[in-house]
């Protein structure tokens, strides 16, 4: 079967809908369309294009899932962890972190004055510079910046900053700044 007609029975699927209903969605004959998941007829660009927009994908998104598709369907060529394994790797280590930063938190006395609303969002301003920095660099940026850096709201911002991470790599950087800062307090 064609990559066209794949990719327009993935957006099918990933909708949710009936053929009826998808028809309907993106301006196409029923009859036409079942012609297309079955193979017998290619369905146009426009009409990829108005499959993809219903479920709120961009045009390249059946193209990134087939290719993913094909890269898991290959016969490894070289010995190694997969996929699964590392991520699992990734996401033992980001728990680790989690846990630390989370008993060190509560272990700690609450530093006066407590993080206010202002402290956090200087906070969340302040981390990406100093999440480029090594951590002496980090050490001493927050200990004799002056009461510039507050410490504990670092620290509860680069936790944030994890859970809310896009990848396991972001988040478990993060996690370790959190732990970083926390020791700090």
């Amino acid at each position: 079967m064609d990559p066209e007609n794949l990719k327009i029975r993935l957006y099918r699927a990933l909708s949710g809908l009936t053929q009826e209903k998808f028809c309907e969605k993106i301006e196409m004959d029923a009859g036409t369309y079942a012609g297309i998941e079955l193979g017998l007829t290619r369905p146009g660009p426009d009409k990829l294009e108005r499959a993809a927009r219903v479920i709120g994908a961009g045009p390249d998104f059946g193209d990134e899932v087939l290719e993913l598709l094909d890269l898991r369907r290959r016969k490894r060529l070289r010995v190694g962890q997969g996929i699964d394994d590392l991520a699992e790797k990734f996401a033992e280590t980001a728990r680790a972190h989690f846990l630390r930063t989370y008993e060190r938190l509560l272990t700690l006395q609450p530093p006066d004055p407590k993080p206010n609303d202002e402290d956090r969002r200087q906070a969340r301003e302040q981390l990406p510079r100093l999440a480029a920095l090594t951590p002496s660099q980090r050490a001493a940026v927050v200990k004799l910046g002056d009461g510039e850096y507050h410490a504990w709201a670092l620290a509860i911002e680069a936790r944030e900053a994890a859970l809310s991470a896009g990848n396991p790599e972001e988040a478990n950087r993060m996690a370790g700044l959190a732990v970083e800062f926390s020791g700090m307090v």
